[in-house]
């Protein structure tokens, strides 16, 4: 179990359901709550429903209907210590980079081994405000 994990909960959003299914597991396994959504509206549902509960978020870039930055912007309005990890198979183009910026996120490159998942989330929960 990680040393950030007790009482954090993390939400995963992904389209494609295997990697979503593998990385909630892995997250389950160090010890994190796991919420999953697997496009950008339930990704807001999820997050309105249970905003004081999540902690830190992964979220594929290329996600349905209109992709990350309606999400992440929603996200960030109402939890601005939000720990997030942007993710996806190709480097982050300039706007993805501006938000990255913009808002103290990480991002990790698909494919990733869990235990960079394990540390990256770690990290980015141990340096919220």
């Amino acid at each position: 179990m990680t040393d950030t994990a007790p009482g954090k909960t993390i939400l995963i959003v992904d389209d494609e359901a295997p990697l979503l299914r593998l990385i909630a597991r892995v997250l389950a396994r160090q010890g994190f709550a796991v919420l999953t959504a697997v496009d950008g509206d339930q990704a807001i549902a999820l997050f309105d429903a249970h905003r004081e509960e999540i902690d830190g978020v992964v979220l594929d870039v290329m996600i349905p209907p209109n992709g990350v930055e309606d999400v992440l912007d929603h996200m960030m309005a109402a939890a601005g210590n939000l720990a997030v990890i942007l993710s996806s198979g190709d480097s982050p183009s300039p706007e993805i980079s501006s938000r990255i910026e913009l808002h103290g996120a990480s991002f990790l490159r698909k494919p990733y081994l869990p235990r960079a998942l394990i540390e990256l989330v770690d990290h980015c929960l141990a340096a919220r405000p």
